[in-house]
């Protein structure tokens, strides 16, 4: 929506800065998106204010006239090609000497020089917008100045032209304010300033209902025309509009057709109601009809063909005139010998036209408003206000008769507001007394009622349904920016009491870990072969399959990221690390249940020098899993690898490389080596480690609470220690014993090295392993670390039986 700051001004009666008119609608919800500075202050100031004396054909050119204008010193002659000019017209005069600036004309600028123009002389030249170098549309014409303005006037000096044009972004639910009167109200209730709305101020006591005019009568054919009506104005002058009129509507980007119409679009502009002016002697027959049954083709405004059939359309004995609410038609429409005139002001279903917009790709200005609803209340006031408007400009005789479908319409929308609610849900400290006024401000009027307060909302304000839009209405006023700053007032908890399991959390956390880890995701569908990996699972077959590869619904992840692994090893890519997150299905006796898994598959060239290893092995695929776990705040260390494989997962992973993970004695996934009969099955010859995670049953576990420690800025001591233990012990054993010492300076330990030997013995292994010590407040002495240690290694003898190397 294009607003004129100096309209607005106008109707303010207040000289409006538009920074902080536009700093004001944007914090009240109406965004101003761009600024366009109309501004003449930089251009020559030998560019004067001159008056037209004569105008005259030039005698060797049809297409040239000869004008003498006055510039206030003397009388001149001017060569100009433009034929919108008038005797007595005021225009721009650039004198010679005068340096135009660059326009599309005159890319590198003109200086005005005497010259002989097919043989008449021209001492300097009358300028259009477009050679000023002023960002205006209005014609390609010259720029007809206001009559106002003093004779030899340097025009840079004339501020009263100089302009801003704000594009206003208004939301959906405000209709209200596309028009300059709604932008208004806003205004004058956030500025506090003055404004008197004479859309719904009309003195209409000297009009009269009637069923018919000049023998015309209206019939509504379909609930989709709200209220419709019609006045009619005779002898009316069709001709250019003034200036003002014109300059105005080319900086709202609308075009200047005639005086009448250009009327209809400014009162448009004006109060954000739409009206239509048809050339009433161009009516076919005594009805006009509304309805949605017209099925005759016709020509619209814009020049195209268009077949109303189905849609909202207004039409005379003769077919249609307009298309409701959208467009009006060429047989009907205002020309330069229209006499009479009838004026449409009506209000329709939003819903019908926005429809119909959208069907027929029609989109008007007019449309744009219906389809925001266009207030049913206020018809006859803006009825009789535009007829007003255009008799005061073209002139004509208004009939005082005017037809009304649904007179009797009324607003009975009332709303009641706890006031003590308004500061409880803002956070601001409002006086009752406080909360009426800003709402009067905008036009919501406080009924009588000294028990509850009740209020109601304006006629045009359909965005106001219950006390909360009310409340929002006093912080739009007040400022969303007074609002002072608070925490919000919600109890942290160790954990949401009765929850339901978030996969998307889970799903999102495991993209984020296997990403950094340098796994690439693939997605699989969900339909699938025989599954030849998981030949023991109940699989659920699909009654009519697209095709033999898609027979059952997968019950794991790992067959299809197997045949990806074959797709890549095919084409000579060994290097691959894969994870996939979807549902799997899973047959249970007569029913069958959906869950969600990951899965992964690897196999990895390791591309650190000090670590060369042929491929990813269970231990690499083993940590990022232990970094998942983390990343879901589950406790570690309540997390086992049992190297028993159940039935279900035998037939897969290697025995004696792999293990199902455990969290207490909740079984959450597997992992493992990749059997060599299944990798034969697959034509596998590289050897791959996978693994699959059970989304659903993670997502029940308990979660650790979450504790932000200080960092340490003392320097930590990292102690190694080599132990020979028997074969069957895990690690997992070994790290527990050391954490279960109670000591506040053991900070962490891991093991970094596992080691077979036969020299050890056949049952032996051995583990090398760091534990980290540290303290917050002070620098550790070596002599307490070795006694922590000694304790350590003589809880490694006694529990796990373990042989210290040297």
């Amino acid at each position: 929506m294009f607003i004129s700051l100096n309209k607005l001004g106008k109707i303010l009666s207040t000289k409006l800065d538009i920074e902080k008119t536009s700093k004001a609608l944007t914090m009240a919800g109406l965004e101003v998106e761009d600024i366009v500075h109309y501004d003449f202050k930089n251009i020559d100031e030998k560019i004067v204010v001159a008056k037209i004396i004569s105008i005259d054909r030039h005698p060797d050119a049809d297409k040239l006239t000869v004008c003498k204008v006055d510039n206030g010193k003397e009388s001149l002659q001017i060569v100009c090609g433009a034929d919108n000019l008038n005797v007595d017209d005021m225009v721009p005069l650039a004198m010679i000497g005068t340096k135009l600036n660059k326009s599309d004309n005159h890319p590198e600028g003109l200086k005005i020089k005497e010259a002989k123009i097919r043989g008449a002389q021209s001492f300097g030249m009358l300028c259009s917008l477009g050679e000023l170098g002023v960002n205006n549309s209005l014609s390609d014409g010259i720029f007809i100045l206001p009559s106002e303005l003093k004779i030899g006037s340097k025009l840079c000096d004339n501020s009263e032209l100089e302009d801003y044009v704000m594009d206003v972004s208004i939301t959906p639910n405000r209709g209200d304010c596309l028009s300059f009167y709604g932008i208004a109200r806003e205004l004058s209730a956030i500025l506090k300033l003055p404004f008197s709305d004479k859309l719904l101020n009309v003195d209409d006591k000297q009009y009269k209902l009637a069923e018919k005019i000049s023998e015309l009568s209206v019939d509504i054919g379909s609930e989709d025309a709200i209220r419709y009506s019609l006045i009619k104005i005779e002898n009316i002058a069709i001709g250019e509009s003034p200036f003002w009129i014109k300059d105005l509507l080319s900086k709202l980007n609308t075009n200047s057709i005639n005086n009448v119409v250009d009327l209809s679009n400014l009162f448009m502009f004006l109060t954000g109601h739409p009206i239509h002016i048809f050339d009433f002697d161009e009516i076919d027959g005594n009805v006009i009809r509304i309805s949605n049954d017209v099925d005759t083709a016709f020509k619209t405004l814009d020049g195209n063909v268009r077949d109303p059939k189905g849609h909202l359309t207004i039409a005379d004995a003769k077919g249609p005139i307009a298309l409701a609410g959208i467009i009006g038609g060429e047989r009907a429409s205002v020309a330069n010998k229209t006499k009479n005139v009838l004026l449409e002001c009506a209000s329709f279903n939003p819903s019908t036209v926005r429809s119909s917009s959208k069907s027929l790709n029609i989109s008007t200005e007019s449309s744009y408003r219906f389809e925001r609803r266009v207030s049913e209340y206020l018809v006859r006031n803006a009825l009789i206000f535009a007829a007003e408007l255009v008799v005061s400009i073209c002139g004509g005789k208004i009939i005082k008769e005017y037809i009304d479908t649904n007179p009797t319409l009324e607003d009975s929308r009332v709303i009641e507001l706890d006031l003590n609610k308004v500061s409880q849900t803002l956070g601001l400290q409002l006086h009752d007394e406080e909360v009426a006024p800003i709402l009067a401000s905008l036009s919501i009027e406080r009924l009588p009622d000294k028990n509850v307060a009740r209020f109601r909302p304006p006629s045009y304000r359909f965005d106001l349904v219950n006390d909360y839009d009310l409340i929002e209405e006093v912080a739009r006023i007040v400022g969303l920016d007074s609002i002072p700053a608070t925490f919000p007032k919600i109890p942290l908890r160790e954990k949401i009491l009765n929850p339901s399991p978030d996969l998307r959390d889970i799903s999102s956390k495991a993209r984020e870990v296997f990403s950094l880890e340098g796994f690439s995701e693939a997605i699989n569908y969900s339909f699938t072969d025989d599954e030849i990996a998981f030949p023991g699972l109940n699989k659920l077959a699909i009654m009519n399959p697209h095709s033999q590869d898609a027979k059952f619904l997968r019950t794991s992840l790992i067959p299809s990221l197997l045949k990806s692994a074959v797709y890549n090893l095919n084409r000579n890519s060994e290097i691959f690390k894969f994870f996939e997150i979807g549902n799997v299905f899973i047959k249970d006796g007569s029913s069958h249940r959906q869950q969600m898994e990951i899965g992964v598959v690897s196999s990895h060239e390791s591309s650190n020098p000090l670590w060369k290893k042929s491929k990813e092995d269970f231990f690499d695929l083993k940590n990022s899993l232990l970094k998942l776990f983390a990343g879901l705040r589950l406790d570690i260390r309540k997390i086992t690898f049992d190297p028993h494989l159940s039935a279900d997962y035998s037939n897969i992973l290697h025995p004696g490389k792999s293990s199902m993970i455990y969290f207490q004695d909740s079984l959450v996934g597997y992992i493992g080596d990749l059997h060599p009969e299944v990798s034969g099955q697959y034509g596998i010859e590289k050897g791959l480690v996978l693994a699959s995670i059970f989304v659903d049953q993670i997502a029940k576990l308990e979660k650790s609470v979450t504790t932000m420690h200080p960092f340490g800025t003392f320097p930590f001591i990292q102690r190694d220690l080599s132990i020979i233990i028997d074969k069957n012990v895990q690690s997992q054993q070994v790290i527990e014993v050391i954490t279960s010492l109670t000591s506040p300076i053991i900070k962490d330990t891991f093991v970094f090295d596992l080691f077979h030997d036969p020299k050890l013995g056949d049952s032996k292994k051995s583990l090398s392993l760091s534990v980290v010590f540290g303290a917050n407040d002070r620098t550790l002495q070596d002599g307490e670390v070795s006694s922590i240690l000694d304790k350590v290694i003589v809880n490694l003898k006694k529990e796990v039986a373990a042989e210290i190397r040297e």
